[in-house]
């Protein structure tokens, strides 16, 4: 269940890919933005739950690292890194 953030962050990144190269094409790029703007709002929805963020740290290989590092350009994410910090 961990690794559900770096798969969505992959398909964000082959649909960057994939838009440029469809980008004549009205339909195939409507529907690329789509999915886009959808995985991007579950991708948003994981970063703040906690229950994910319980995960992440029970992650050996991860750890509190993956906050500090994705989290901490973000004033509001900042602020959830404390409280990820105190519920575990």
């Amino acid at each position: 269940m961990w690794e559900i953030l770096s798969g969505i962050e992959i398909l964000l990144i082959k649909l960057e890919k994939v838009k440029k190269i469809y980008k004549s094409n009205k339909y195939f790029s409507e529907s690329i933005n789509m999915g886009w703007k959808k995985l991007q709002e579950y991708y948003a929805k994981l970063d703040v739950s906690l229950v994910y963020a319980a995960l992440i740290i029970l992650n050996s290989s991860v750890k509190l690292r993956y906050f500090d590092i994705k989290w901490s350009g973000s004033a509001e994410l900042s602020a959830w890194i404390l409280t990820i910090k105190e519920s575990v």
